[in-house]
């Protein structure tokens, strides 16, 4: 996910597995508005994604990188690989203010980019610890 924001952000940081305080990308001078994203991935071999808690994740997330980045996010988001959100999932986003992105969404950012395999590599090798 964070090679697909690199293009248009001033800085992209792929956090370390497992201690990512519930965000795996942070998308910071993002777009023509400049705005900062934390991003939480979930990648699943089920049609549908059933997690409330990664929509809590991500917004969990925002206090801890809001203090040791300096900076105020204005979006979080949720990717994941599956087709479609549960009515539960949508319905945390919808009260947290999460964006969602489903496999579809993936796909199409996919089919407009070239990405290889050695960007990605290369991006995973270069995990940053944000404190």
């Amino acid at each position: 996910m964070a090679v697909l924001y690199e293009r248009d952000a001033q800085r992209v940081i792929l956090t370390p597995s497992g201690s990512d305080h519930g965000c795996d990308v942070v998308v910071l001078g993002w777009g023509p508005q400049r705005e900062n994203l934390l991003i939480q991935c979930k990648a699943t071999s089920h049609d549908e994604l059933d997690s409330e808690m990664a929509v809590r994740e991500v917004e969990g997330a925002r206090p801890y990188y809001e203090s040791a980045l300096g900076v105020s996010f204005h979006r979080r988001c949720l990717h994941t690989t599956a087709r479609r959100l549960s009515k539960r999932t949508l319905h945390a986003a919808r009260i947290y203010q999460i964006s969602v992105y489903n496999r579809s969404w993936l796909s199409a950012q996919l089919d407009r980019m070239e990405i290889f395999l050695a960007g990605v590599l290369a991006k995973d090798a270069r995990r940053e610890r944000v404190e």
